[in-house]
């Protein structure tokens, strides 16, 4: 979380460093998230087989490793989205982080440069030896992944983004076609990556819809308010993770209450956990 917020302060700098326009700089985001999304869900059908122990240490050797190598190659941006990529799948292994987040990375980019927000996540080493040392360790279990399901929705999503990034028709076909055979795929794989039968329950569906408008809503308004502040105010990136920190810290505050208010309500009916 903290490492997301970091970058989202310093997209003018970036944008600036590289001459990109808005949708171009986007990818910085737009990589992180679909390789995060991409990622929660492959490392949690990792975790029903293997121990979780060794999945959080791959997890954050992957991220910091790819950390690395986004400082390494900041003057290319292609390796800077690939970079971002990488640590998207590596921190799906995981929040006050998002609320110090903005502050943090304005600092960090407007004293060192923004290619120093790469070194920021190679902290999260520090925590392997405790995580080597409390974590039980587990024996692996029967079962595998689905690996050419995870393929086609990537490069369903991946085809869509640059679709809505380019508006050129051939990307918008390579989605369509790889969705197509998702659909095929999973209905003829014993385990596939995407379960069909979670599709007929309305309530999945109705929160499938809700989230994603809430999500885009919100990742939207994180991305564009920096660039705003640049364009309009010519603000530098401290400005910009000051003027942000109020609103990153209330959204950890007043969500971490929310969910207080929320299982003491159905703790009152009865219930001893949320519904599924």
């Amino acid at each position: 979380m903290l490492n997301e917020t970091v970058f989202n302060v310093s997209t003018p700098a970036i944008s600036k460093a590289f001459s990109l326009t808005p949708s171009g700089v986007s990818w910085v985001m737009t990589s992180f998230i679909v390789f995060f999304a991409m990622g929660s869900v492959i490392f949690g059908r990792l975790s029903d087989i293997f121990s979780i122990k060794r999945l959080i240490l791959i997890g954050i050797v992957i991220y910091a490793d790819a950390s690395v190598a986004g400082f390494a190659v900041q003057s290319f941006y292609q390796g800077v989205v690939a970079a971002r990529a990488l640590q998207g799948a590596g921190a799906s292994v995981v929040a006050f982080a998002s609320g110090v987040g903005p502050v943090i990375g304005g600092f960090v980019s407007g004293s060192l440069g923004w290619a120093f927000l790469f070194a920021i996540p190679l902290l999260t080493l520090v925590s392997i030896p405790f995580l080597i040392r409390l974590l039980p360790s587990e024996m692996r279990r029967e079962g595998g992944v689905d690996v050419f399901g995870a393929l086609l929705v990537a490069v369903g999503i991946t085809a869509l983004i640059f679709f809505l990034t380019f508006s050129a028709w051939y990307y918008l076909a390579v989605s369509a076609a790889a969705i197509a055979v998702l659909v095929i795929h999973v209905r003829r794989t014993p385990n596939p990556f995407i379960q069909p039968s979670l599709f007929a329950n309305a309530r999945f569906r109705a929160g499938m819809i809700v989230g994603f408008l809430v999500f885009s809503a919100s990742i939207g308004i994180i991305f564009l308010i920096p660039l705003m502040f640049t364009s309009l105010r010519g603000l530098g990136t401290r400005e910009i993770g000051l003027l942000m920190f109020p609103g990153a810290i209330s959204g950890v505050v007043y969500g971490r209450l929310g969910g207080i208010i929320y299982f003491s309500r159905y703790r009152k009916k009865g219930g001893e956990r949320p519904p599924a």
